[in-house]
């Protein structure tokens, strides 16, 4: 009976280590995001490179503008896509009232 005791007793401690390892490595992933992923000297780099406007505005100016290409262009996927979603969700609509209306014409009280 107490080797009963003392298995279930290191198993509870067991499974109390392995979620405590679980979410530790948990709240290090979510810290992780918070910083964008980037370590200590990317953000110094980074913030180097703030102070070279007059170098890289051109690139800059280029570098927005394909974003905003690029934006636009994933809207407009977004929208073609929306548009087929409604399109078939439409279609299913219309079937379903199409049923609706055949069992109507064909279902009489009267028969039975």
């Amino acid at each position: 009976m107490m080797q009963k005791h003392f298995f279930v007793a290191a198993l509870g401690i067991a499974i109390a280590v392995g979620s405590f390892i679980i979410v530790a490595r948990n709240i290090g992933e979510r810290e992780g995001r918070t910083n964008g992923g980037a370590s200590e000297s990317q953000m110094k780099e980074s913030g180097n490179m703030g102070n070279n406007h007059a170098k890289g505005e051109q690139g800059k100016e280029q570098s927005i503008e394909s974003v905003i290409l690029g934006i636009e262009s994933t809207t407009e996927l977004d929208a073609s896509a929306f548009d087929d979603e409604e399109g078939d969700a439409l279609s299913e609509v219309n079937a379903d009232g199409e049923s609706v209306n055949n069992f109507e014409t064909s279902y009489d009280e009267n028969n039975l």
